[in-house]
This record gives C-alpha cells, sequence and structure tokens, in this order.
C-alpha cells in the first residue's frame, strides 16, 4: 500500500517536472532569440559611430589635400606681412579643430555602444529566479 502511495506521487510529480523543464527550455530559446535581437542593434549603433568617424576623418583629409594650399596663398595675399610657413601653420590649426570635433562626436557616439546585451542579462536573471522558486 504505501509502495503503491509512493508510485502515485511520482506519477502525480513527473508531468510537473516534465513542464517546468519544457518552460526552461522555451525561456532560453526566448533568451537566444533576444540577445540576437539586442546584438544586431548594437552592431547597427557600432556601424553608425564607425561611419561617423570614417566621414569625419574623411572630411579631414580631403579638406586639408585640396583647400589648404588656396587658403594658405589666400591668408599670405590677405596678410602680406606674415611669412608662407606662418600661414601653413594657422591653416592647420583650423584643420586640426574641424578633425577633434568629428572625432569627439565618433567617440561619443562610440560609448553608447554595449557590448554585453543588458536586456538579455537581467531577463535571463529574472528567468533563473523564477526556475529557482518552481523547483
Amino acid at each position: 500500500m504505501l509502495e503503491e502511495a509512493g508510485r502515485d506521487i511520482r506519477g502525480a510529480i513527473a508531468p510537473h517536472i516534465v513542464g517546468i523543464v519544457e518552460d526552461a527550455q522555451q525561456l532560453m530559446r526566448q533568451e537566444i532569440a533576444l540577445a540576437r535581437t539586442e546584438m544586431r542593434h548594437e552592431v547597427m549603433k557600432a556601424k553608425r559611430s564607425a561611419i561617423a568617424l570614417s566621414v569625419g576623418a574623411a572630411f579631414a583629409l580631403a579638406t586639408a589635400l585640396l583647400v589648404s594650399w588656396t587658403m594658405v596663398y589666400a591668408l599670405g595675399a590677405l596678410f602680406p606681412e606674415l611669412p608662407l610657413w606662418a600661414c601653413f601653420g594657422v591653416i592647420a590649426l583650423i584643420y586640426a579643430a574641424a578633425a577633434a570635433m568629428f572625432i569627439a562626436i565618433g567617440k561619443s557616439s562610440a560609448q553608447e555602444v554595449h557590448v554585453v546585451p543588458t536586456q538579455t542579462v537581467e531577463s535571463i536573471k529574472e528567468n533563473l529566479k523564477w526556475v529557482k522558486q518552481r523547483v
């Protein structure tokens, strides 16, 4: 009789354990899907940051190469008392300021990229608590 009661209890508990395991598997699949989505989002933010840095660098270089000579000689024409090397120095400082601005924008944007998917980590913690409470 006691043996029969033990079988009844095991028979009643087994489906619940299977259900908990299936729920945990489903939760893990959902967490993986969330992590993938979150990582895609972070990769897109990283791409935008890289593009901003690249565009800033390209503008700095193109500007320096294409306009430098014209501006140096224009500055020399406006201020004939300035030696040519001083005109080059003034223009170089202006370009350095522009390059620094674009690099700061790209760096600021890059700092918003999160390598660890924070929502997924929090969700996994909650799910682990839930599973521990059910078991």
